[in-house]
């Protein structure tokens, strides 16, 4: 029985082969729970970007922090983060 190329199923992803259950990570916008590999990652951070704070400013009082959050597709195409599929 020859298989259908263009059938996307179980075998069609690298994720679901032999590796358990997929873990889930929860969208950063509307709370939901989306499987890791379909989630979109954004680092959020806060930098000192001109030259002329920077130096003014010491290094040692300033706190930037940096996190990585994940957003669902739904959610990261109304923000912005990633552009509709071009047909």
């Amino acid at each position: 029985m020859a298989r259908n190329p263009r059938r996307k199923g179980r075998d069609g992803w690298k994720q679901s082969k032999s590796r358990g259950k997929p873990s889930f990570v929860t969208c950063e916008c509307c709370g939901g729970k989306v499987p890791r590999h379909k989630a979109i990652p954004w680092t959020q951070g806060f930098r000192i970007t001109d030259p002329v704070v920077r130096q003014a400013v010491d290094d040692r009082y300033v706190h930037t922090f940096s996190r990585k959050v994940y957003y669902c597709p739904k959610c990261a195409r109304f923000l912005g983060i990633r552009k509709p599929k071009r047909r």
